[in-house]
């Protein structure tokens, strides 16, 4: 359910997959002002040792 910001703010969602077999982490943001309206988005990709689990 998308809820949005209270007048004047800028909401900020983060999400993030980690990739083990590659050895990868992927990392993403988007920015909506107070109505809703996308401002920006940005991804990010790094190398990284990471192990999964899930639980």
């Amino acid at each position: 359910m998308h809820i949005r910001p209270a007048h004047s703010f800028v909401k900020c969602n983060v999400d993030a997959a980690f990739f083990s077999g590659e050895q990868k982490l992927g990392v993403g943001c988007i920015l909506q002002n107070d109505e809703g309206m996308f401002m920006r988005c940005r991804t990010c990709a790094f190398n990284a040792l990471v192990s999964v689990k899930e639980g």
